[in-house]
């Protein structure tokens, strides 16, 4: 498949400026620099990325293998186009492990008081590669398709990091502050890559400022929209909600901190973060998991807003201070609302979960949890988020058609991922 057709950066800059000047001569209203460079990021570029990654002669982006070196060597040729300069030793890039390379450029800031401190975007591009192998993650999919694509995870963030180092190559003059732009490999190993960086960082991880993650972006229909982290620094929601006000785009602020993306490896180091997701679906992992199912308009609204948080960490006088996330306590169940039974109906219970050791069984309706209605899965974490560690809260259910009431006791267990 050829590369999709790339606009030269210097036209692209004469263009913006030619708007500013025009709109300055007619005495329309002139939108800065960094709206202007926002608008060079489009979903038909985005779409032209994704169709590259993650078409079949990639053969699914196994680290270190053949396609996965294509992918790489893809993105390195898109940075050499947008003058983005190679970060590594006079290398784009950073090898590690079994044939593996993380892709990392670098814009020097421009204000050299803080030039040394860096704001970090990032997004893992590889995946889980194909044939009949067995590896970490995959899931089987239907028909003798034996290639894992990996359209929306994550070809999809890919390319909106590409997408916003284009954009930052742009501006009249780069941020105060110094801007990476990282690749991982290795993310679906087990975080390998943003592992080894964490190890052997290009600039110290006590001058980083933020790290943006954008992993699994392309399918943002309706509310799946998610923006972890916000909690993660003083301000950072703020922010978020200051650079939306022209974008407007709809999203759900998640208060807890996921741990299976590269952000984590990050916040391990004490680094606030932010990480946009459109969430699971079921393609996830499987082969089936295509570059036309991808949903490119929501990508263009994420990817701009993530340049324009992005331009303002990397200029603003101050910077956010990290804080620990609070955890969620978990019930231990999985079900779905019931509408005629006018709750949370469990169909699961973890093994060690509070719900089985306090005495809730399967098919139990939810109602309440302490003073809280359930009605939903967002309305049961909502109230998770409520109890404290060690509390007894009173659960009311419908069981066989009895209502009563068990005293749920929240004390220390085992957590399993997924489950409420």
């Amino acid at each position: 498949m050829p590369h999709p057709q790339r606009r030269s950066v210097t036209s692209l800059v004469w263009a913006i400026s030619l708007v500013v000047s025009v709109g300055a001569a007619r005495g329309d209203e002139i939108h800065s620099p960094e709206d202007e460079a926002a608008q060079s990021i489009t979903a038909s570029e985005m779409k032209a990325h994704i169709e590259y990654l993650a078409d079949d002669e990639r053969q699914g982006r196994k680290a270190g293998s053949p396609g996965g070196r294509a992918a790489a060597e893809y993105i390195v040729e898109q940075l050499k186009a947008y003058s983005i300069e190679p970060a590594v030793d006079g290398s784009y890039f950073q090898e590690f492990g079994n044939n593996m390379r993380n892709v990392i450029g670098i814009l020097r800031g421009s204000d050299p008081e803080v030039r040394d401190e860096v704001v970090v975007v990032g997004a893992h591009y590889d995946h889980v590669g194909a044939g009949s192998g067995r590896m970490r993650g995959r899931r089987t999919g239907k028909g003798d398709d034996s290639i894992w694509n990996g359209a929306d995870d994550n070809a999809s963030g890919t390319s909106g990091v590409l997408e916003i180092a284009q954009a930052f190559s742009l501006l009249p003059q780069p941020p105060r502050r110094t801007m990476i732009f990282i690749w991982f490999d290795g993310e679906e190993a087990g975080l390998l890559g943003s592992t080894y960086y964490q190890k052997e960082p290009i600039l110290p991880l006590d001058k980083t400022v933020t790290m943006v993650n954008l992993d699994m972006i392309g399918r943002g229909t309706g509310d799946r929209i998610e923006l972890h982290g916000t909690t993660s620094g003083e301000g950072l929601l703020d922010l978020v909600e200051e650079c939306n006000a022209d974008i407007e785009l709809s999203y759900q602020v998640h208060r807890e901190m996921m741990a299976n993306s590269d952000h984590y490896r990050f916040y391990q180091s004490k680094i606030p973060v932010l990480f946009f997701f459109t969430g699971l679906h079921g393609d996830y992992h499987r082969p089936s998991d295509h570059a036309d199912k991808i949903e490119v308009e929501p990508m263009e609204s994420i990817a701009r807003l993530t340049f324009l948080i992005l331009q303002r960490l990397a200029s603003d006088e101050g910077r956010p201070k990290f804080t620990e996330v609070p955890r969620r306590q978990r019930l231990g169940v999985w079900g779905r609302f019931d509408t005629d039974a006018g709750g949370y109906r469990i169909q699961r219970l973890s093994r060690n979960g509070h719900a089985v050791r306090s005495g809730l069984k399967v098919g139990d309706v939810l109602l309440q949890l302490g003073d809280a209605e359930i009605k939903t899965g967002r309305s049961l974490r909502n109230a998770l988020w409520k109890v404290k560690k060690d509390a007894v809260v009173p659960a009311h259910i419908v069981r066989e058609g009895e209502k009563l009431t068990i005293q749920v006791h929240f004390g220390r267990v085992q957590r399993k991922r997924g489950w409420y």
